[in-house]
């Protein structure tokens, strides 16, 4: 279930995946798996679960949703999932991808 969904009439939905995590306890890898860190465990990136929440809308939620977007591919784009780290700054969460992109770059040089 989403934290928060916010929707207006005639405009769209916003889906609001609200996460305290300290974001120094997890990794993510060149294929965008995300880990905890103490246990090298896989999780489910919190992207992952809003994205879900956003397609499942779709599927099985918003009656006639699914046929508007099988009509007008564009009509997907009016659920906007977000995810919120609460209590986290920008430089902390780029840090968390900062190595990540660095060894893509570097692959990418050869």
């Amino acid at each position: 279930m989403p934290d928060i969904v916010i929707m207006r009439k005639g405009a769209g939905v916003i889906i609001v995946e609200v996460k305290d995590w300290n974001l120094n306890s997890y990794k993510i890898d060149e294929t965008n798996k995300w880990y905890v860190r103490a246990k090298d465990q896989v999780i489910r990136s919190p992207f992952e679960q809003v994205f879900g929440y956003k397609s499942n809308m779709f599927k099985l939620h918003i009656s006639g949703l699914a046929e508007k977007n099988v009509m007008n591919k564009q009509f997907f784009n009016i659920l906007k999932p977000f995810v919120y780290f609460h209590g986290e700054t920008k430089i902390g969460i780029d840090s968390l991808y900062d190595s990540v992109e660095y060894s893509i770059r570097l692959e990418k040089k050869y």
